[in-house]
């Protein structure tokens, strides 16, 4: 198995440079992105006298954006996509609901409402994402486990106030969304 996966790898790697960089580049834009976001919100949230709730933003973007780690941080985010998820019937035949939901958080983000029905809109699009992706990912997995911290921040208090001001002002937030719901790669382009 393990020889099995070094070939892949080898294969990948050697056919699909541009693919992959250009994967490496959406990765970087969407953590730039979540960085600013996470930050934002922080902030925010303290301004708004949220205190637990601003902690909460910055331990998840401390937790799920950091380059290291290897149940946390994006390591882990795509270690546990890539072995379990990635190529796979099972994930690709099931995955149309979260597809759909991260296409809800983009159209709206783009949408022209007004901040309270941005905030209300927003909060149910992203807690979506988090549904359908924790039913689709294994419970104890990175993915799943991220998607239970980020509801449980959107859960918190003065999290609907304050995520329209701060996601609307993302293009790179809005760039990211688009790519990671956009058609699916075909296995001759891995």
């Amino acid at each position: 198995m393990r020889l099995y996966r070094c070939a892949v790898l080898a294969l990948l790697f050697g056919t699909a440079e541009a693919s992959i960089v250009d994967v490496l580049t959406k990765v970087k834009t969407f953590r730039s992105a979540g960085l600013e976001l996470f930050s934002g919100l922080a902030e925010e949230l303290k301004t708004q006298k949220e205190d637990s709730a601003s902690k909460k933003a910055e331990a998840f973007s401390n937790d799920w954006l950091s380059v290291l780690g290897v149940q946390k941080g994006l390591t882990g985010l795509a270690k546990d996509f890539t072995l379990n998820y990635l190529g796979r019937d099972s994930y690709h035949d099931r995955n149309g609901p979260l597809v759909d939901a991260l296409k809800q958080v983009s159209a709206t983000l783009s949408a022209r409402l007004g901040e309270e029905e941005l905030g209300h809109e927003l909060l149910r699009a992203m807690k979506k994402v988090c549904f359908e992706g924790k039913r689709l990912f294994a419970s104890g997995g990175s993915l799943h486990e991220m998607l239970s911290d980020l509801l449980e921040l959107l859960e918190s208090k003065g999290a609907r106030e304050a995520l329209p001001h701060v996601m609307s002002t993302s293009r790179e937030l809005k760039e990211a969304l688009s790519y990671f719901s956009g058609p699916r790669v075909a296995n001759e382009e891995l």
